[in-house]
């Protein structure tokens, strides 16, 4: 049995699909359309919690890094209590605990990192994330394991934000071309985190990570290469100007780890959506 937060995410929704493909028994918790109540804004219900399971995936996040910024008692409740909470749980159940953290645990001032590299968060969403991380890994309370993941894409059927269905909506002007992100597709993650749950020693820190570096604008362009006639005009433009809250140019994530998941390499952009986009 398997427990999953974030089930209507990008994400979420890729791991729950990936979890029933593998024949998982799946305990979705949640505010909306969950087999158990949970609200990120009011944590501690979960330690009460009766419902027994082997792992616990926490995609949950506000991933609003504005937000989190503008409201930093707010996002350390949803990030860092819920995940005191969910650890207390997981402790009466002796359930394996997968934390799903962010490349926003570093500032990109030291590229590339590896998973036991020193992490140096430069805005409140990523030191909320750090510090969830630290409190699993200094007071242990739990079986568990960090995934630290770059950007996520892809295309969701659970109504969840995504970048490839916002640009071929028509539903973004313009995209910034300072920035370089890694993007991931959301299903090739999902693929990683469930393998984790299938492997005899789960590690403790696993960084996930394409090689290829791109701003959202490059993205754009790729998509238009696959897609040129449903690709509506978009401009370049640094969003760094328009941005509050500070946040990494570049970070590049490597990993140490090994693992015997499927997904071993990660295709381009423009493949990837040729393949799964359009099916060739």
């Amino acid at each position: 049995m398997v427990g999953l937060s974030g089930h209507t995410g990008l994400l979420g929704s890729a791991v729950k699909e990936c979890l029933i493909n593998r024949g998982r028994s799946i305990v979705c918790f949640g505010r909306n359309n969950s087999d158990v109540y949970w609200d990120l804004n009011a944590p501690a219900s979960i330690a009460r919690e009766d419902a027994s399971v082997d792992f616990f995936i926490h995609c949950a996040a506000n991933i609003n890094i504005e937000w989190c910024e503008s409201n930093p008692e707010e996002s350390y409740i949803m990030h860092v209590e819920a995940v005191k909470h969910l650890a207390e749980y997981c402790r009466k159940n002796e359930s394996h605990l997968i934390l799903i953290s962010s490349d926003y645990v570093f500032s990109g001032s030291n590229n590339p990192y590896i998973e036991s590299a020193e992490a140096d968060p430069i805005n409140i969403y990523g030191k909320h994330k750090l510090e969830a991380e630290k409190y699993l890994q200094e007071f242990r309370p739990c079986q568990f394991s960090i995934v630290r993941p770059t950007i996520l894409y892809g295309m969701s059927s659970s109504g969840a934000r995504d970048f490839v269905g916002n640009i071929l909506r028509g539903e973004v002007s313009r995209l910034d071309d300072r920035r370089v992100k890694y993007p991931l597709w959301n299903e090739d993650l999902a693929e990683i985190i469930c393998s984790l749950i299938e492997m005899n020693e789960c590690p403790e820190v696993v960084h996930v990570s394409p090689k290829q570096g791109l701003t959202k604008f490059d993205m754009y362009l790729e998509i238009k290469k696959v897609l040129p006639n449903h690709t509506p005009l978009v401009q370049a433009f640094d969003e760094s100007e328009f941005h509050r809250v500070e946040r990494p140019k570049e970070v590049q994530l490597a990993s140490t780890v090994t693992m015997d998941v499927d997904v071993k390499e990660f295709f381009e952009v423009s493949e990837i959506l040729a393949e799964r986009v359009l099916g060739v």
